[in-house]
This record gives C-alpha cells, sequence and structure tokens, in this order.
C-alpha cells in the first residue's frame, strides 16, 4: 500500500486542492501530514509510557514548517532575507545542475524536508504492517544518536513511495538529503567552513531557533520534554544526562547570536515576526539528572525554577 492509500484509511479523502501552505502541491502536503502523524503517534506512546509530552513531537515539526515558511517567503517577496537564501539557492542549483530547484518549487522542497527531519529520533525505519499499512519501525525511546542517518533514508522510502511527481522526486531528494544533513547539532559557535555551506545557517536558525518561537506548547514544557529525552537515551546507553538549565530554557536568547551575530539576530526575530524571549530566572550550574529525578522528584525545584 503506497503513501496515498494510507492517508486515504487514515484521513478519508482529502479535498482537491492545495495544502494551506500556498505553493505546496496536493502529494506534498499529505506527505508533510503522514510525518506528523508518525509523531503524533509516537508522542502518544511517549505519553503513555509515563513521560511528559516530547519536545520533538509533531509541536516541534510543525513549528519548524512555520518557520522555514516565514523566512522564504519574506526572502522571495523581496521583504528581507537576512540569511541570504536567494544566494544559497543560486549557488546550490549552480553545484547541481541536473537536480535543479527553481524558487517557485524551494518552499515545497524545504517543508518536505523539515517534515520528515526527526523522524530518526523515534523511527530506525518504515514498513508495511500487516494491514499492508506503511507504518514507522518505532525505535523504544528517542534517539538523537545517527537520527539523521536514519532520517534521510526514511524520507527516501517515504518520498519514493508517494505520488509526487516522479521529476520532483529525482530533484527533491539530493536537496531534502542535504538539508537534514545540516540539522546535526554542534553546540560551539558554527565553524567558517560551516557557515560557507548553503543552507547551514538557514536550517539550524529553522530547526534550532523556529523550532521553539513557533513552538505551541510553553517553553518550560518544551524544555522539560527535551530533558527527558535525553535522560532516557543516555540512560539506556549507560550514561547520566548533565546539562545547564540556564542554558537551555534560555537557548533562543543564546543560541540565535551564537548562529547570526547580534546585528542579524535582530533581523530574524522581525522575519519571524517574534518578540525575543523574556529570560527565565534558573540555576546557571551543571546540573545531573537522572530517570528516577521524574518520579517523586520537584523538577521546578531540581532545576532552580519557579511554579507559576
Amino acid at each position: 500500500m503506497d503513501t496515498n492509500q494510507e492517508l486515504k484509511l487514515t484521513y478519508g479523502d482529502f479535498p482537491e486542492k492545495q495544502g494551506y501552505r500556498g505553493e505546496i502541491s496536493f502529494e506534498a502536503e499529505k506527505i508533510i501530514q503522514l510525518s506528523l502523524k508518525f509523531h503524533e503517534e509516537f508522542d502518544r506512546r511517549w505519553k503513555k509510557e509515563g513521560h511528559s509530552a516530547s519536545y520533538h513531537n509533531e509541536n516541534h515539526i510543525q513549528a519548524t514548517i512555520k518557520a522555514a515558511t516565514q523566512l522564504i517567503e519574506k526572502a522571495f517577496n523581496g521583504e528581507i532575507d537576512p540569511l541570504d537564501l536567494r544566494g544559497d539557492l543560486q549557488e546550490w542549483n549552480q553545484a547541481n545542475p541536473n537536480a535543479q530547484i527553481t524558487e517557485s518549487e524551494f518552499l515545497e522542497a524545504v517543508c518536505l524536508a523539515f517534515s520528515m527531519h526527526d523522524l530518526g529520533n523515534i523511527a530506525c525505519g518504515v514498513k508495511f504492517d500487516e494491514k499492508g499499512v506503511l507504518q514507522p519501525d518505532y525505535l523504544d525511546v528517542y534517539t538523537a544518536k545517527g537520527a539523521e542517518e536514519r532520517s534521510i533514508q526514511i524520507a527516501r522510502e517515504i518520498i519514493e513511495k508517494s505520488g509526487l511527481d516522479e521529476e520532483k522526486k529525482r530533484r527533491y531528494l539530493p536537496l531534502i538529503k542535504y538539508l537534514i544533513n545540516q540539522t546535526v547539532f554542534k553546540p560551539q559557535k558554527p565553524s567558517q567552513e560551516d557557515k560557507n555551506k548553503p543552507f547551514y545557517i538557514f536550517v539550524q536558525v529553522v530547526d534550532q531557533i523556529g523550532g521553539n518561537l513557533f513552538n505551541t506548547q510553553s517553553r518550560k514544557k518544551s524544555i522539560f520534554g527535551l530533558v527527558e529525552e535525553n535522560v532516557f537515551e543516555k540512560y539506556k546507553e549507560g550514561e547520566t544526562f548533565v546539562f545547564n538549565p540556564y542554558r537551555f530554557f534560555n537557548f533562543v536568547n543564546l543560541r540565535l547570536p551564537d548562529l547570526v551575530g547580534d546585528e542579524k539576530a535582530d533581523m530574524i526575530f522581525n522575519a519571524f515576526e517574534k518578540e525575543k524571549p523574556s529570560m527565565i530566572d534558573v540555576k546557571n550550574e551543571q546540573i545531573t539528572i537522572k530517570p528516577e529525578d521524574f518520579k517523586g522528584v520537584n523538577l521546578f525545584e531540581l532545576f532552580g525554577l519557579k511554579n507559576e
């Protein structure tokens, strides 16, 4: 059973029109909705096991898609292009003459990439179940290690099984693979080599900054979810999770200048049409947290956070 049939079983018949994201085709929208469904299902399973709402759930995916859409539309409408998306697209097309992406296709390809960029965090692949329905082979816990490679493989399989135009599949897949690879988190400031890569800063800003600013979950709930993901992944590997609450809860304010500098940081907030988040007063020191701390321990107290 292909993606179209799976979606029809899950959602019923789609209206024969484009998705709500503007220049995104009906077939691409179905892939995006399928990816969101996979994240939603994993999050349901995660919470059923007693965990809090995760960070890398459908809310985060929707947030990155909204953030990417905002930057792309502002850039290609000639309003504001702080990350030089037009220049990066030109550079990409020059380097990939057999897989060029037009300006009108760029939004669609990017939204597809971000809809699937974290599927490797929740699954090791996709498979057909006993009913012939395409389903992720879900992991036991959120797993960041090797996630990008898994996401690329899953994205390739989903797209190849989709009803997307064959010519688009051929040209989109190299860009989607490349964009997902750029989501790897590096805690240090970007090197000049990374900055010179087309779309590198764009992807980092969308995933790390837009994924927070456009998230419909509260900041505290999202961070609790992110910490819990890390704790249980480390525990499975026989390791302990150590982190600084101040840097986690104030991540957007601290990270964005590292990525783009202070002047461009203000331009990014303007492009997103978002206010700079207020700083949260929380412990600014390394603390260790274990799985048992999520039961019977006041996490607000552990992080030095006011429970408001």
